[in-house]
């Protein structure tokens, strides 16, 4: 139970919770494990300002790439248990991750894996520095959406929407999302093959924006070429 309650929360963990108050909580800490609390009729997620590592959150490598670097989780969501498995229609909650240090996509040797997708199977990588990035997830009715999505990256201008439909199964849990992004004269001067890389795998606008759909499972994400939205909202 306690795996599997981990297991949901790693779908989450990517977001901000808002506290406020004049005396706030006092940070948590320890590895990923002691945010859950496992009650007689729910498991309960909790963590404020709470340090961890990238690597040690349980989610799928994004497309195969190692996610590294030092975040600050706050989460308070709640999974209703019924006979003693997790309600997944009754998960509500927020989630928030933000990198308080050099956090990092990919380690210049793993290939990018997209199969069957915009990519096309593995192509090379280098990396993107995802310092400064500061990202919020609400969940309701078992549905987890991206409601802040923050970077700001002097490589690549992004936006993304995403919502997540949590299965029992996490790896089952169906995306649906979008990503919009621009790279920089600055990603070309680091490194222009990843830079025409990020030219030649969206759709590409007249505004000089590319587009990306997010679709698939969280255990075999598809990125498909295609105008979308990437909105997000309360």
């Amino acid at each position: 139970m306690r795996r599997a309650a981990l297991g949901l929360g790693g779908l989450v963990g990517l977001g901000l919770l808002g506290c406020s108050g004049a005396d706030p909580p006092t940070p948590t800490s320890g590895p990923i494990e002691s945010i859950v609390h496992i009650g007689p009729t729910a498991v309960q997620l909790y963590a404020y300002r709470h340090r961890l590592d990238l690597a040690a959150l349980p989610i799928e490598p994004p497309l195969g790439l190692p996610l590294t670097g030092p975040i600050e989780l706050d989460a308070n969501v709640s999974i209703p248990l019924t006979g003693f498995q997790p309600d997944v229609r009754r998960i509500y909650g927020r989630a928030a991750v933000r990198c308080v240090g050099h956090c990092q996509l990919g380690d210049d040797r793993t290939p990018l894996r997209d199969d069957g997708g915009a990519f096309g199977g593995e192509l090379a990588f280098s990396h993107l520095d995802l310092d400064g990035l500061d990202a919020q997830v609400e969940i309701k009715r078992g549905v987890a959406r991206v409601t802040r999505w923050a970077w700001p990256s002097t490589e690549l201008e992004t936006a993304v929407g995403l919502e997540v439909r949590l299965a029992r199964d996490p790896r089952a849990s169906a995306l649906d999302g979008c990503v919009r992004f621009r790279p920089t004269a600055a990603l070309a001067a680091r490194d222009p093959r990843l830079h025409t890389l990020t030219t030649l795998t969206g759709a590409a606008q007249d505004d000089g924006w590319y587009y990306l759909r997010i679709a698939g499972t969280a255990a075999s994400p598809r990125l498909i070429a295609a105008r979308c939205e990437p909105a997000t909202g309360g």
